[in-house]
This record gives C-alpha cells, structure tokens and sequence, in this order.
C-alpha cells in the first residue's frame, strides 16, 4: 500500500526525499562546524556587529561570522558601530549544539575593529543613509529595504503605532517589489517582443527575469529566513502552475540552497526571535 502511494505521488515522494536528504547534509556539516568551534577553549574569528543593544550599563552585541550567530556583552563600544567588522576571541565553554545553530551567549576575552571593506549591500546601505539627515530615518529605510535590526527606540515606536511586522521584511515585500519590477520592465519589453518574437510568452520571460531579481534581492540582505521561505513558496507556486523545464531547475537550485534554518523554519526561527526579543529586552546577561 505505501508503495502504491508512493508512485501514485512520485513527485511529492521525490520533493519530500530531496529535502530530507539536503536536511541530513546540512545538519552534518553544521554539526562538523560546531564540533571545530568547540574543539578548543578559545575560539578566534572574525565577525560582522549585527546590532547593538543598550543595557543600564553595558551593551549587548549580536554577532555574525560566516557560519554562525551568537551575543556577548561590552561594557564600553568606544567607536565600534553597527555594520563594523571585528576581530574577536571567546570563550566557547558550555556551548552545546543546539545553542550553536539558534545563536548562542558567549564571553569574549579580546576584540579589534577591522577595516571596514565596501560590499554592495554597505554601499547601497551607506547610499541610503546619505539621503536621509534624522538618525531615525536612515535606521528605518535599513530595516525597510535592507533587513537590518532596528534600535529599541525605533521598534518601540514601531509597536506603540502597531506597525512592527510591517518591518519584518516578508513575502509582502517580495510581492510588492515584484509588482514594481514587472512593470518597470514590461512596456520595454513589450516594444521588442511585438517586433521581433511575438512567439514567445512575456508573462512568462518577465517572470522569469523578475524571480532572478528577487533572488539576488534575498542574497542582498543575506537571506533573510522570512523573505527565504517567501521565495521558496513562490518557486513551488510557479513550478505546479507551469511544471515546465526552467521551473523544474529553478525549483532544485531553491532546495540546494536551503539551509537548515529554512528547512525548520516554522520552529527555529519562530525560537530565535524570541530569544532575540528576551536578549533586547532583559539584562540577564
């Protein structure tokens, strides 16, 4: 009977397999990861300030290296800001695995400020800035376009006027933007499809150029797990819809690229947040 199932949703069958398996390698190497980290007493690497948080009398940072997020705790920041890059050393006694992949507390015994290397994302973030003269704009217009964390002044206003998912980047954002961007493109398009290969399907070209787009858009902000899973949905949508070629290809390199936080996304990210929201809000640390 369940093989029976089985061909009679082969599709399904081989979708599900596909993840489970990608699931396997990905917990495997982070696990791989986590066990280099702890290896040793003393861990030093190099990292990216995701965001400060004010204490009565010290500061929280949240952290960020290629393969992992954790916090510490500074009684003075002197000129490090948001966005910089540090060289630091920590302590990664009592650090278990799954600590590791939701982000983890840890000391530090020593850090450097690097300097500061233009990407694409900081000078289009650093462009953004320029346009703006109110610190409070320029950190609403960051969390708007480019997923970075608000202050806890911005997102207690934010909660007083009820409008805090509204800066969660989402699927709302996805959508609004790839309104804009069909449209933007259709009319030129438009122009040298009617002349030149009336035969092709331009619904369907601009989706395909609008959903490149947002993807190199979700790289941009570092894929974001809500704007990540939004664009999954997308790609599932468009692949049941169509079941064509490029579909089916754009469809695998979305799975190849999912990482555990996507694969448990409604569990561990709805547990980050609220660790995040417990580190902002408390001074447990």
């Amino acid at each position: 009977m369940i093989i029976s199932m089985m061909k009679k949703h082969s599709n399904l069958t081989i979708f599900a397999l596909g993840i489970f398996i990608v699931f396997i390698v990905n917990l495997s190497i982070s696990y791989k990861k986590y066990q280099e980290l702890v290896y040793e007493e003393i861990y030093e690497t190099k990292v990216e300030i995701l965001n400060i948080y004010k204490k009565e009398d010290f500061y929280v940072l949240k952290l960020k290296n290629n393969d992992f997020t954790f916090f510490t705790n500074l009684e003075n920041i002197d000129d490090i800001t948001q966005k910089d890059n540090i060289n630091i050393v920590f302590l990664t006694l009592k650090i278990d695995f799954f600590n590791y992949l939701k982000g983890f507390y840890t000391k530090i015994i020593y850090y450097e400020k690097l300097p500061s290397t233009l990407t694409i994302s900081k000078t289009l973030i650093n462009y953004s800035d320029s346009q703006h003269y109110n610190e409070m704009n320029k950190e609403l217009f960051r969390a708007l376009f480019f997923a970075v964390p608000i202050s806890q002044e911005l997102r207690d206003i934010c909660a007083n006027y009820g409008i805090s998912h509204l800066m969660a980047l989402s699927g709302f954002h996805l959508g609004i933007l790839s309104f804009i961007i069909y449209w933007i493109l259709y009319f030129p398009y438009n122009y040298f499809h009617t002349r030149y290969f009336p035969y092709r399907n331009i619904k369907y070209d601009l989706l395909l150029v609008v959903m490149v787009l947002l993807f190199l858009y979700v790289l941009l902000t570092d894929i974001v797990p809500s704007l990540f899973a939004s664009l999954c949905i997308i790609e599932l949508v468009n692949y049941y819809h169509n079941n064509c070629f490029i579909s089916k290809i754009s469809i695998f390199f979305v799975i190849m690229v999912f990482d555990i936080w996507s694969i448990l996304y409604l569990f561990i990210y709805t547990v980050f947040q609220r660790y995040e929201k417990q580190s902002s809000t408390s001074s447990v640390f």
